[in-house]
């Protein structure tokens, strides 16, 4: 409900991310330390220039409006199936960064 009442969201990879593209909500993305960073669909910035890039978009709304594709929505829902179906058994990481062969290591069911 909150993406549904927001212009736009921002994260530096968070599950919102995802779940923006798949309601139609533009997002934000800060930084490439996510594995979102590789998708399509986001609106991407470095960390050192996101303040001036969230000004930028406040003052060009209309950047906004293109409309997000159906590849990028697939992409975003199969991110969060993947997630759903192995979330609990990635091993916990520095904070801003994401699992990677050495520390992802799905259980056997």
């Amino acid at each position: 409900e909150l993406c549904l009442n927001s212009l736009f969201t921002i994260s530096i990879g968070s599950s919102i991310a995802a779940e923006s593209l798949i309601l139609g909500v533009p997002h934000v993305l800060i930084g490439n330390q996510s594995w979102y960073n590789k998708f399509p669909g986001y609106l991407k910035c470095s960390d050192e220039n996101y303040i001036k890039f969230i000004e930028d978009i406040l003052d060009n709304k209309e950047q906004l409006s293109k409309r997000i594709s159906f590849e990028s929505k697939e992409y975003a829902v199969a991110t969060q199936l993947f997630l759903k179906v192995i979330g609990n058994r990635i091993k916990i990481t520095i904070l801003g960064s994401y699992p990677t062969p050495d520390n992802f290591k799905p259980g056997i069911e």
